[in-house]
């Protein structure tokens, strides 16, 4: 079969218009749209009993059985070992064993966090570093298929003098991470000190986050692009002074800590309002968690079904505050009031989160170009930073756009006009639209993932057995190969990646128990009429469907930095802009070598031309690079 290339009229300016506008078929991008709004407004409820018992428990049991916690002796000349002094402020509890259960792990013991048997921390020791499958091994004796997650620790003597860990947990045993202890220590510390079980399941979970390139103590969903936040902040040439003066901070909670970063404050019922010190306006509001208090879920003493957060978003729009910090302890998290600020426009789900206590020294500056007075000021840092990562998203969807035109429909289409037997005009435009069935359905999954609406990362059962077969696990995986210098192969026979991707549709339409997904439906996974009926009667191989998973799902940044697309910083209008770029376009073969002729179209290729579309290699004509209104003559 000869190559497929992609006719496309010549756009107007800027290639947009309003989603769903001229365009004559049933648009994907309104399915895609209906299947966000339908995730988004899909939310675990916390009953008013719990609430009320939760908010009455207060977290004073905590704080008594914290005073009695026997502390560490003091240090003479010689230091204690690491595996003794690891979390000496907190009670060890005896781990029996009978001898020894995994050769070269000593088991020491367990703790408990203040928030209750749910979870627990277990610490073994080893002469050197573990294998993943003996921390296995040791986690699966520890957790013996119990409720409660566990958090493995084994800690051995780095190659460097430094004190490192394996750990592994907390639902199952495919989560393991190797880090300093030292890094281990302080957010541990923070989560056995939590007064509620999902505060300390957050604080365990993100070591998994870190080992896999996030910056200790910060969590941005949304508010930023994380490529701005974590590469292009710390090149700031105020870095170094931010961290400096941010050190005023350490050790500072709730209010004090607010005080700390510069901010006048004057108390509004049960919020403060803040505003920079010698200015008469106010500037943002501060809502101040109290007890076992979520972010993001209802709490008590602001009536049923209304979360600090929302609250906090609300009294902001009502005193025309811009910005909303939420606080608890030593953690803050930014919110802007209005939803269009982030660069996901998705407000209350958009938001940046530091906690003080876990970052270094030099990642103190986050805390000082962000949450500061003159951060949040009009023409402050955080604004700075907001408008890079603009430039950033914008950039990442006009290269996403080119890859998908250049990399993906062509050669998925000819894969799947091929696989249905359909090589005549109305079979090619058949795949072609089937074509945009698979790469919507691919897109959803990825944006619904990086959004955690999805269970991806999840450190729980349901969490550990989605994410094994997640779009972002295989970016991570291809984007490391990449970086490395190799390049990935592709087993022709096996199918298990097509598998996987049917398994995910299947659970996004029909529900996942495992997954704790729900039943959603929706057109675009229906599988028992139109597209979908065909395309669930064909299979593709890894070899055939994988490439088209490398170049949708890796990017190359500006900077030449290369890793897994980060979705979560495009909007839904992106993809809507995606897709009427396609639906303009239609497939014709490529009869023979082409170029491009002065008018921007492809005519035959004379000897001595360049060729542009070679025979036997697709090309999509795309809207990013100029080709867009390419036509072929002659």
């Amino acid at each position: 079969m000869g190559d497929l290339f992609l006719r496309q009229p010549r756009c107007r300016a800027q290639g947009t218009q309003p989603i769903g506008k001229g365009v004559g078929k049933p648009t994907l991008e309104l399915r895609f749209l209906g299947h966000l709004f339908t995730l988004a407004g899909y939310a675990r409820r916390v009953s008013l009993v719990n609430t009320v018992l939760a908010w009455l428990a207060s977290g004073r049991e905590a704080v008594l059985m914290r005073s009695l916690q026997p502390r560490a002796p003091p240090l003479g000349d010689t230091a204690m070992p690491a595996s003794d002094s690891f979390l000496a402020d907190f009670r060890r509890r005896h781990w029996a064993v009978d001898g020894e259960v995994v050769a070269g792990l000593k088991p020491l013991g367990y703790y408990s966090p203040a928030s209750g048997r749910a979870l627990e921390v277990a610490v073994a020791h080893a002469e050197s570093k573990p294998t993943k499958a003996d921390a296995r091994r040791l986690w699966n004796e520890r957790h013996r298929g119990r409720s409660t997650g566990v958090l493995l620790v084994v800690i051995y003597p780095g190659s460097e003098g430094e004190d490192r860990a394996e750990v592994v947990g907390l639902y199952d045993d495919g989560s393991v991470a190797d880090l300093e202890l030292s890094l281990i220590e302080r957010r541990l510390a923070e989560a056995l000190d939590a007064a509620a079980v999902h505060e300390a399941q957050e604080l365990m979970t993100g070591l998994f986050e870190i080992a896999e390139g996030g910056v200790q103590g910060l969590r941005n969903k949304g508010l930023f692009a994380s490529h701005a936040l974590e590469v292009n902040t710390p090149e700031r040439s105020d870095w170094g002074e931010a961290a400096s003066s941010a050190r005023v901070v350490r050790g500072t909670r709730g209010e004090d800590l607010l005080r700390a970063l510069g901010w006048a404050i004057t108390p509004a019922g049960g919020d403060l309002l803040l505003r920079p010190q010698g200015r008469e306006r106010d500037r943002a509001v501060a809502v101040l968690l109290e007890g076992d208090e979520v972010f993001d879920r209802p709490a008590f003493r602001y009536g049923l079904g209304v979360s600090p957060v929302e609250h906090g978003l609300e009294v902001a729009r009502q005193q025309e505050l811009p910005w909303v910090l939420a606080v608890r302890g030593a953690t803050v998290r930014l919110y802007a009031a209005d939803p269009d600020v982030g660069v996901t426009r998705t407000g209350a789900a958009s938001f940046t989160e530091l906690t003080v206590n876990l970052l270094d020294d030099d990642s103190l500056a986050y805390v000082w170009l962000l949450l500061t007075p003159q951060a949040l000021e009009v023409g402050g840092t955080a604004g700075d930073i907001l408008r890079d990562s603009r430039e950033h998203a914008t950039s990442l969807g006009e290269r996403l756009r080119e890859r998908i035109y250049r990399d993906v429909i062509p050669d998925l289409s000819e894969t799947i006009a091929a696989k249905l037997g359909k090589l005549d005009e109305k079979g090619l435009d058949d795949a072609y639209h089937h074509t945009l069935v698979v790469l919507f359905r691919l897109l959803f999954v990825a944006y619904a993932e990086d959004r955690g609406l999805l269970p991806y990362g999840l450190r729980t059962p349901a969490g550990a057995v989605y994410t094994r077969i997640s779009l972002k696990t295989r970016a991570i995986g291809y984007a490391d190969q990449l970086r490395d210098g190799v390049t990935p192969r592709y087993d022709g026979h096996a199918t298990d990646v097509w598998d996987d991707l049917t398994s995910i549709g299947d659970g996004v339409y029909h529900g996942h128990v495992s997954w704790g997904v729900p039943e959603y439906g929706g057109a675009l996974f229906r599988q028992d009429s139109g597209p979908g009926r065909e395309l669930a009667g064909i299979t593709l191989s890894n070899r055939e469907i994988e490439p088209a998973l490398v170049a949708l799902l890796v990017d190359t940044g500006r900077d030449g930095t290369l890793g897994p697309v980060d979705f979560q910083a495009l909007s839904v209008r992106e993809f809507g802009t995606i897709y009427e770029g396609l639906l303009e376009s239609s497939l014709s073969l490529a009869p023979t070598d082409l170029t491009l002729d002065k008018n921007d179209a492809y005519v035959p290729a004379k000897p001595g031309d360049e060729v542009i579309v070679p025979a036997g290699k697709g090309l999509f004509p795309d809207e990013g690079v100029g080709r867009a209104g390419a036509s072929v003559r002659g």
